[in-house]
């Protein structure tokens, strides 16, 4: 089984007009931003036409440089994982994201909210065993309902993530797999 698949849309994704300074010194590492000023009109609606309606809000994830995220699920409520999401990464090539399964001998964990209010579930590194780990950036589909985390290895530069999510939840991993397969590079 794979964790992510990097993308190549006919159509440009992130808008050029992006700022994100106002988030750099933030204590924050996550962010709710609105889905269409960060992804181009273009992309909107390419997904759209795939069938892919995105949330009205995104996530803008940070890693300062040599910073690991927790190991996490992205959830929605106690009970839903959030399966998969479209991230466009930028601001440095030398990061990671890995997958992990959780130990048989790990109970049922709490949800958790971020602080731009999303659900989660998150995991120490002694309750996981990691699965795969590949150098991710630019465009790509990532699983989001297996533990996963991610490393920015740079010594100088922010890693920064857009990530889109569609309103259809139920949209399965397989599914979504052989939707954007003519787009899988």
């Amino acid at each position: 089984m794979r964790y992510y698949y990097k993308l190549n849309f006919p159509v440009k994704f992130l808008r050029d007009d992006i700022d994100v300074s106002g988030y750099t010194n933030s204590k924050g590492r996550i962010f709710s931003v609105k889905t269409q000023e960060y992804i181009t009109p273009e992309a909107f609606n390419f997904l759209c036409s795939l069938g892919l309606i995105p949330n009205a809000h995104a996530y803008i994830f940070l890693r300062k440089p040599l910073e690991t995220s927790s190991i996490h699920t992205d959830d929605i409520g106690a009970y839903v994982k959030r399966i998969w999401a479209i991230n466009y990464t930028w601001g440095t090539d030398k990061s990671d994201m890995a997958w992990y399964k959780p130990l048989d001998t790990i109970k049922k964990k709490e949800v958790l909210v971020t602080t731009a209010g999303s659900d989660y579930t998150e995991y120490l590194t002694n309750e996981v065993e990691e699965l795969e780990r590949h150098m991710v950036n630019g465009l790509f589909l990532t699983r989001t309902d297996v533990p996963h985390s991610v490393t920015n290895y740079d010594l100088a530069n922010d890693r920064w993530s857009l990530s889109v999510r569609i309103l259809d939840i139920l949209y399965d991993w397989n599914r979504i797999v052989k939707t954007l397969d003519p787009f899988i590079e």
